[in-house]
């Protein structure tokens, strides 16, 4: 498991879950295993389908790479948006005391049940596939909430499908978009109590890509674009390059911003956000010594940045260059931006920093996190761009939460 990890890069997102082998691994490896094209009993690729990860954890890397290569190359083939029903999806209401569930055909239990503020913001995440990997329960969704907890004035709803994708059949473009749009369907009905302004989605991973798809199709419902959704290292492509029908992008919500930890690994590198943060560059996380581990830094530096007194912990510069393997404090000395929870909508191009190898990760965050209640509504990471003209309905205005 620990040669696995130290060797494998993860890429989630689009018809599969793919995984590339460092080609020394590869080398070392195919000694030892067989290849697809001599294998006598390849397994059919629908087989291949209903693999879960701890399935693709138990094959040594070679065999691992074979068996998602040939779902990457012939998945496509298989319809599997009929795997499972999206009707049984629902979003969580964290509250402190007890996690409860609501169908997304049922927002108005929602609004109605006494926990639910309608004058506070409203944070929905989504995590990946590999969100919860090894962890249990929900580490990434825990976590993110502690630090919104610690905030204040924040309704904060999860909507794990870790029920519905689990295999590697399940993480298909054409369930990432249904899973889309129900979730915007959900999400219209909120907003018949609180205002889209009060409404930010935050997904890692392949969950990155359904909160892109539920900001397009939220569009299409009710001609308005959401304020803000921000991509935590967003899944990779498996080989073939898709569009935006699949993946996250600008233009899905007023504001995108995108938080890069693997990227060309387990997430994508390209730059898909209004505002694109490589920490680190292209490398590993500080601290991490594989893709998975990195992968999930992204919600890590994210949840450390919401904290109070951490909002500007994070700061990137913006680099005078194009090239992403070139990110350096040399080439990126531009404007500073703050990462993560206080990011302005003005925020634009890419941005690089670096950050430290254990918590506090930021090099300007306090490790006391201390508390305290920030009111509803207030705009205060919006104070230095006060004057800015927008177009917007108010309803339309970012009110980060």
């Amino acid at each position: 498991m620990k040669s696995l990890k130290s060797f494998i890069n993860f890429a989630l997102f689009c018809n599969v879950l793919v995984i590339i082998s460092n080609v020394s691994v590869a080398q070392d490896t195919k000694k030892n295993s067989t290849t697809a094209k001599g294998r006598q009993n390849f397994p059919p690729v629908e087989e291949i389908g209903s693999y879960g990860v701890e399935k693709l954890l138990n094959l040594n890397p070679t065999d691992m790479l074979e068996y998602i290569n040939e779902f990457c190359s012939r998945g496509a083939q298989i319809n599997n948006a009929a795997a499972f029903d999206y009707k049984d999806i629902s979003l969580t209401l964290y509250d402190g005391k007890e996690n409860t569930p609501f169908l997304l055909a049922n927002m108005e239990n929602l609004m109605q049940h006494p926990s639910f503020n309608k004058t506070h913001n409203v944070v929905v995440f989504v995590p990946g596939w590999l969100s919860n990997l090894q962890e249990s329960p929900n580490a990434a969704a825990d976590t993110i909430y502690k630090a919104y907890e610690c905030r204040g004035s924040t309704n904060f709803l999860v909507m794990d499908t870790t029920k519905q994708i689990n295999t590697l059949g399940a993480s298909t473009a054409e369930n990432t978009l249904n899973m889309g749009q129900y979730l915007a369907n959900a999400l219209k009905d909120l907003t018949e109590s609180v205002k889209i302004s009060q409404i930010h989605l935050i997904g890692h991973s392949l969950g990155a890509h359904i909160v892109g798809a539920a900001g397009r199709f939220f569009k299409s419902i009710t001609g308005k674009n959401l304020p803000r959704i921000t991509g935590l290292d967003p899944g990779r492509v498996c080989f073939v390059e898709r569009n935006g029908n699949f993946d996250l992008e600008r233009g899905d919500a007023d504001f995108v911003d995108i938080i890069h930890t693997n990227p060309n690994g387990l997430g994508k590198e390209e730059t898909i956000g209004n505002a694109n943060f490589y920490p680190n560059g292209l490398n590993l996380m500080p601290g991490c010594n594989d893709a998975i581990c990195s992968h999930k830094m992204a919600w890590r530096y994210y949840a450390e940045s919401v904290y109070p007194s951490n909002k500007f912990g994070f700061s990137g510069k913006k680099c005078l260059t194009e090239n992403l393997k070139n990110l350096t404090n040399t080439d990126c000395g531009g404007q500073s931006e703050p990462m993560g929870y206080a990011t302005p909508a003005t925020a634009t191009g890419n941005y690089f920093l670096q950050t430290n190898s254990k918590e506090p990760y930021g090099k300007n965050s306090k490790n006391d996190k201390k508390c305290g209640v920030v009111e509803a509504n207030i705009i205060d990471i919006f104070s230095s761009i006060a004057t800015v003209e927008r177009t917007d309905s108010p309803d339309n205005l970012p009110v980060w939460s």
